[in-house]
């Protein structure tokens, strides 16, 4: 089962969610939602109560607290949660804060909804959510974005200065994979993968995931 917790504050799309997840009975995965609010405020003062979450689906628009300053918060209380972002904007910047800030999906509010049910599930196997527009987004865009000290690109260069084992963990995050599932796929301890990263945001000269990523997929696309 995947349990799932919606916040939201537009009380109809919330409603509809939460209804539309908890009918999925012949789906591949079950899915439940666990919990629903209209502000970041209220679920925080809750988040002991959901520790079991699989996903949470976080609007920005939010009363108070926005979305994005509330992913480090999500991520602080439930470390093992995928955080997708369900919301209007498309804007490459919002986007870029937002995977840049912990999020591991984001998907546009005009998304149907068996396309949001399908892509909770891409996430809880591993993958990355995305809406189609936001995927090319981050291989066309976020790839500019990745610079070095002296504002030039880091590319295959840099790439070439990790090891074969770091250069399988660079993939496999490419991949969408989590830390635990890159631990899985390499069959090393899951308290070893931080190590590669730590290594691998030392050489690429990086400090998070989505710039590891942009500058794998530029390379691959020898942009």
């Amino acid at each position: 089962m995947i349990k799932i917790v919606l916040i939201e504050d537009d009380n109809g799309i919330r409603e509809c969610l939460a209804d539309f997840l908890n009918m999925q009975h012949d789906t591949k995965y079950q899915t439940r939602c666990i919990g629903s609010f209209s502000c970041l405020e209220d679920f925080l003062k809750n988040k002991d109560e959901y520790s079991e979450a699989n996903i949470v689906l976080l609007d920005i628009n939010l009363p108070g607290m926005t979305g994005l300053t509330g992913i480090k918060y999500i991520k602080a209380a439930l470390p093992d949660t995928d955080i997708i972002m369900l919301t209007i904007h498309n804007n490459s910047d919002v986007v870029f804060q937002a995977l840049c800030a912990g999020a591991t999906g984001y998907l546009l509010k005009g998304a149907s909804l068996p396309f949001i049910l399908d892509a909770i599930i891409q996430q809880y196997e591993g993958g990355a959510a995305m809406s189609p527009s936001i995927a090319r987004m981050v291989i066309s865009t976020f790839g500019p974005k990745i610079q070095n000290k002296n504002n030039t690109f880091t590319g295959h260069s840099a790439l070439s200065t990790l090891t074969p084992r770091e250069l399988q963990v660079v993939q496999a995050l490419a991949d969408g994979l989590s830390y635990k599932l890159v631990a899985d796929r390499l069959q090393i301890s899951t308290k070893t993968v931080p190590v590669f990263i730590k290594n691998i945001y030392t050489k690429l000269q990086v400090n998070s995931k989505s710039e590891v990523v942009s500058i794998y997929l530029r390379n691959q696309l020898k942009l």
